[in-house]
């Protein structure tokens, strides 16, 4: 499938920036709020499309955090200087993966989308990994500028 449009979001500071080629339309993507305490905190909105492709890029990794808990099998990406949860990665299979947090896209209006609500409290770990690979961004470059 041709990768159809380009969202572009970032940290309000712009060090960590994305730009999400979804396949599927806009409206058609999924938005999730994930019930987790951390993700509550962010009040974070995050989509994904299997067949997209992801950048992501930090302008500097040392004002970049890489946030993991609980069953560490993932990777959130929050800015240390202005704390803007951008996207979160998780390796699967030696490839990663990867979902946006559209609270930091640039011009996109979240208000339009009714984000479901995830608890994903009672999985166990090679459950969480399947949803992941199934569900996630698999395409996921990342580029350290410095």
């Amino acid at each position: 499938m041709e990768v159809t449009t380009s969202i572009k979001g970032s940290c309000h500071c712009g060090n960590i920036r994305y730009e999400f080629r979804p396949v599927q339309a806009p409206a058609d993507l999924p938005v999730r709020a994930c019930r987790c305490t951390f993700c509550r905190k962010h009040d974070a909105r995050y989509t994904s499309d299997p067949g997209g492709r992801l950048t992501l890029t930090i302008g500097s990794e040392t004002q970049t955090a890489r946030y993991r808990f609980a069953t560490r099998t993932a990777e959130f990406v929050v800015c240390r200087n202005c704390g803007v949860l951008v996207a979160v990665l998780a390796e699967i299979s030696g490839r990663t993966h990867a979902v946006v947090n559209l609270a930091a896209a640039d011009g996109f209006d979240l208000d339009q989308y009714e984000a479901k609500a995830a608890d994903f409290s009672g999985e166990s770990e090679s459950q969480r990994r399947a949803r992941r690979g199934r569900n996630w961004i698999a395409d996921v470059t990342v580029v350290v500028e410095a």
